[in-house]
């Protein structure tokens, strides 16, 4: 109920802007752990007038947006109620992410910072019990051991440079490259990732590999209405390096390897009608390790993605 008041005030207070809502889960991999979940609802304002620290004429376009998101994290096998101590840990957060944009048609700039908790509070452990019975799957036994209640709080900051359109074989191409840096007590780390995307349309926006956990709000940045059908296809790589994550680092009593550095791929498939966008993401993530092979693949998951702009 909380998550749901907080979305609709949200909503209330952006119903012009533009909306994103973005579910990612590892189910679409068939894989049920680790980082199983995480939810996201983003609103954006177009043409913000909040305070800027940046000043640079030629990114004269600004945007704000504000994101609730919800993760849960589970051990491998969820069908134990035994506290497992050689795998992840039960947790659940909920968090709430303000966030500047100040861009061009090429180059973006985007700070901000986030507010939230670890623990029961963020109803984690009933959202996936609910949604396992509703689809007949395997209720998770374990929950009673989750992380306790703890605040969270971080800053970001992440800058894009996109190409110009190019114009091959009767499609349109451009690439986006991106670096990110996240500094706080639930997920410190930096990111660097390059998008290259193709199709018959899609809006000067920055579809970046996002954060380590996010709602992937650069790419609702400049959003345009359609006519017609239209779609692309994007294929994209990144580096991260992770200095700390609370998931891991606060379950002093599990054998778990903390997580130093990841490197992933992914490839994504996005409908455009009108006003409306739906996006399909699949990515594959390595954890402390520099190569990517189909045998050393450790973690999986799927996004379905849509987006909606309100003039």
């Amino acid at each position: 109920m909380r998550i749901f008041i907080i979305c609709v005030f949200l909503f209330i207070q952006l119903k012009a802007g533009t909306h994103s809502f973005v579910i990612e889960n590892d189910f679409l991999t068939g894989t049920d752990k680790h980082y199983t979940n995480g939810l996201f609802y983003t609103s954006m304002e177009d043409n913000a007038k909040a305070p800027w620290l940046l000043n640079i004429s030629s990114m004269d376009k600004k945007s704000s947006s504000l994101t609730i998101s919800q993760l849960m994290f589970t051990p491998d096998n969820i069908s134990s109620s035994d506290r497992v101590l050689d795998d992840y840990p039960y947790a659940g957060h909920i968090g709430l992410t303000w966030s500047l944009f100040q861009y061009s048609n090429n180059f973006m700039h985007n700070m901000g910072f986030s507010l939230g908790s670890v623990g029961p509070i963020s109803k984690a452990e009933q959202a996936q019990k609910e949604v396992h019975k509703l689809i007949g799957d395997t209720i998770p036994q374990g929950w009673g051991h989750q992380l306790g209640n703890a605040p969270t709080a971080g800053l970001i900051y992440q800058f894009a440079a996109r190409t110009k359109l190019l114009k091959l074989f009767g499609l349109d191409f451009d690439w986006t490259t991106n670096l990110r840096f996240d500094y706080g007590n639930f997920y410190s780390g930096a990111v660097i990732g390059t998008v290259l995307r193709f199709g018959n349309h899609f809006p000067k926006n920055f579809p970046t590999t996002g954060s380590y956990f996010g709602g992937h709000e650069s790419a609702m940045l400049n959003i345009k209405s359609t006519r017609g059908l239209k779609y692309s296809l994007s294929l994209g790589t990144y580096r991260n390096k992770v200095d700390n994550f609370y998931v891991i680092d606060e379950a002093k009593d599990h054998t778990v390897e903390p997580i130093n550095y990841t490197v992933g791929s992914f490839a994504s498939m996005n409908i455009y009608y009108r006003k409306f966008e739906f996006e399909v993401q699949f990515k594959s993530v390595l954890v402390n390790t520099f190569r990517i092979t189909p045998e050393t693949i450790l973690e999986n998951h799927g996004a379905f993605v849509f987006r909606w702009k309100w003039d």
